[in-house]
């Protein structure tokens, strides 16, 4: 029987210029082959939303192959928020 896990974590990469190449390795349980990455970004690290620009900041959801060893990319001056989705089998 599958249920489905979030790795909740949270990565800033306050470069201005150069996205961000992070290896993920999981223990203890099985995962699927794909994922969910959450992740926050603007034109920039002083990007704000406001009243004239009310998207200045949004959230982006990419989908990632994954399994126990796996690379999340996170682009220049992002938070990412939590991996997700990934259905997982019993513990091995």
């Amino acid at each position: 029987m599958g249920w489905s896990a979030a790795l909740d974590s949270k990565a800033v990469n306050t470069h201005q210029r150069r996205s961000l190449r992070t290896a993920v390795h999981v223990r203890e349980v099985q995962v699927v082959s794909s994922a969910v990455v959450e992740t926050i970004n603007g034109d920039s690290m002083t990007a704000a939303n406001r009243f004239a620009t009310p998207a200045a900041i949004s959230t982006q959801q990419t989908t990632i192959k994954s399994g126990r060893d796996f690379v999340v990319v996170f682009p220049e001056h992002s938070r990412a928020e939590k991996i997700e989705k990934s259905e997982c089998s019993e513990i091995l």
